[in-house]
């Protein structure tokens, strides 16, 4: 490798290597053992560098080398230069099988809740100077945004809309399950009959929501449609559905996950629905043209976790 150029010949890597090492084993055969080179090949490296910086290395006394100001100085800075290359070369080395870089997740609320964390602390421990950054949203959104290309993967709650850019799939498997207030009717049944809930006061999600996406689709199976049914209203995360439910304004369908917390605390009941079971997965999306090698180490470890 040149490193210096003024026209004239080059100083390179090696000359500067056969010279340090020279200065310190005061033997051209023990430095040619040591480089695995020829002795007459030192003596052309050592000729070479001190044609190119037009001076003298060495003041050769009989078998002595004995180093000049400016031979000096070249040690030292040598020195420097071989220790820099190293250093350089092993953290490239470093890079390759501990990429650096950063990943940019979109994830849509039950994924950011209840997956998203111990994905990232488990990839961490594989890939620590890999930087990660979560935007949380609706389903809708986050699949737009990937497609904007203003994320780099996307973990939602349903199978994203049918675009060919996309390489989709499965990470999680998730069920919706109906809860109700402690002091409703229902609190008290193990089950309830499918054709009750058009007499429940729902509430939902918002439209773009996932959860929504797969409860309408599910309740359609059956013959319900969910716009036909008495909505209270839509929140836009699950939270502040659970927390409508525990102050009594109505019912809904909710991740498992999701409720586990509040019925253990015994703020609200889960109830079963005869005949209905939704269950769905979570997706993983990822950009078929994308090339970041971050981001391909986090989707073939995700993908590992999903097998």
């Amino acid at each position: 490798m040149k490193i210096i150029s003024d026209g004239c010949d080059d100083v390179n890597l090696s000359q500067i290597e056969a010279f340090v090492d020279l200065v310190e084993t005061r033997s051209f055969s023990h430095t040619a053992q040591r480089l695995s080179v020829s002795q007459p090949a030192i003596s052309q490296r050592i000729n070479a560098l001190e044609k190119s910086l037009g001076c003298q290395l060495f003041e050769r006394k009989s078998d002595d080398l004995v180093l000049t100001h400016i031979g000096t100085y070249l040690y030292e800075q040598g020195k420097g230069i071989l220790a820099l290359c190293q250093s350089t070369y092993l953290h490239i080395q470093d890079m390759k099988s501990s990429p650096h870089g950063s990943v940019s997740i979109g994830a849509s609320t039950i994924p950011s809740q209840f997956l998203i964390s111990p994905m990232i602390k488990e990839f961490r421990n594989s890939y620590p100077h890999i930087q990660i950054q979560v935007h949380v949203a609706g389903t809708e959104q986050i699949t737009r945004l990937l497609s904007e290309k203003k994320v780099d993967v996307a973990i939602v709650g349903s199978y994203p809309s049918d675009d060919s850019s996309f390489h989709v799939f499965p990470v999680a498997t998730d069920q919706l399950q109906l809860i109700v207030p402690i002091d409703h009717a229902w609190a008290t049944r193990a089950y309830i009959n499918i054709e009750e809930l058009k007499d429940a006061i729902l509430i939902l999600r918002e439209k773009q929501s996932g959860t929504r996406k797969i409860l309408s689709e599910a309740l359609s199976h059956h013959n319900i449609q969910l716009d036909k049914l008495s909505v209270l209203g839509e929140f836009g995360s699950t939270d502040a559905v659970i927390s409508a439910v525990e102050n009594s304004l109505g019912v809904s369908f909710v991740s498992t996950a999701a409720a586990e917390r509040a019925i253990t605390l015994q703020k609200v009941k889960p109830v079963l629905v005869r005949g209905l079971s939704i269950e769905r997965k979570l997706y993983c999306a990822v950009n078929k043209d994308h090339n970041s090698l971050s981001t391909n180490k986090f989707v073939d470890f995700i993908q590992t976790l999903a097998l």
